[in-house]
């Protein structure tokens, strides 16, 4: 470009003013652009302007999709009964069904213990006819009419005194016998069928080696006394009835057993105030 700008100037000459007008030359091209500058500092956040007024409300849009479905919600507390409605008609009876099977047998339960001893029973009345004489009654004493030889329908002399003997025999198997001790005491044969009646420490059952027991032998075994007494046997078994229990026992103060031997080497025991 070859414009050219006049710049006036003024100059002072005795006291008035002079304007002389220059001419500027014309205008150089434009020198490339500089460099940017360093971005000055933020400044400080104005003030904040007041809210406009609210905008009109747009129009509805289009429904959106319906959402999965969400979570199942804790189980709410239960509300109360109902009323009970009225009874429905009863049903048909169903057939009845084939019968279970049989359940298994119950154990046997423990066997009671041993009764007392009954009283002895007497003897109502006796009639005999002859040779043989009684004299009846709740006593009777029994005799033979004379007979001194054997013959035929008669007996000896001997065997009418054995028979006249047979009252007193008879009276006294309506007791048993009383073997009592006062000592620690080993039953004996002689104690089969007895009572054995202790005041001692304790009772001894010897093994079969030492006492061949038969098998049924039966002894009564009594404490008469106001401790306790033991009832010990050496090596064969003791095995109270109606439990698993083998083995030693004590009888209670007055306490009463009894014990039976039922194999070779086996006794049982059974009683009142048995431990």
């Amino acid at each position: 470009m070859n414009d050219s700008i006049s710049t006036p100037s003024f100059h002072a000459v005795d006291g008035g003013a002079i304007l002389i007008e220059r001419l500027q030359g014309p205008i150089g091209l434009t020198g490339p652009p500089g460099t940017q500058g360093l971005t000055g500092a933020t400044g400080a956040p104005g003030p904040t302007g007041a809210q406009g007024p609210i905008g009109l409300t747009g129009a509805t849009g289009p429904t959106g999709a319906t959402g999965a479905t969400g979570n199942t919600g804790p189980t709410g507390s239960q509300g109360p009964i109902g009323l009970t409605g009225p009874p429905g008609t009863i049903g048909n009876t169903g057939a009845t069904g084939s019968t279970g099977p049989k359940g298994d047998t119950g154990s046997a339960g423990p066997k009671g213990d041993t009764g007392s001893v009954g009283p002895a029973g007497s003897v109502i009345s006796v009639t005999a006819t002859a040779p043989l004489q009684s004299t009846g009654g709740t006593s009777p004493v029994i005799s033979i009419s004379a007979a001194s030889a054997v013959a035929s329908g008669s007996m000896s002399a001997a065997d009418k005194t054995a028979l006249d003997g047979m009252p007193t025999a008879i009276d006294t198997l309506r007791n048993i016998p009383v073997n009592a001790q006062t000592a620690a005491y080993t039953v004996a044969l002689t104690d089969r069928g007895g009572m054995v009646s202790m005041t001692g420490p304790a009772f001894t059952i010897p093994s079969n080696a030492s006492v061949a027991f038969p098998v049924g032998s039966t002894i009564v075994l009594y404490n008469n006394a106001s401790v306790a007494t033991a009832i010990v046997i050496t090596s064969d078994t003791l095995r109270q009835t109606g439990t698993l229990n083998t083995g030693p026992r004590t009888i209670s103060a007055y306490g009463q057993a009894t014990i039976i031997k039922v194999n070779t080497t086996e006794w049982t025991i059974s009683g009142a105030g048995l431990i």
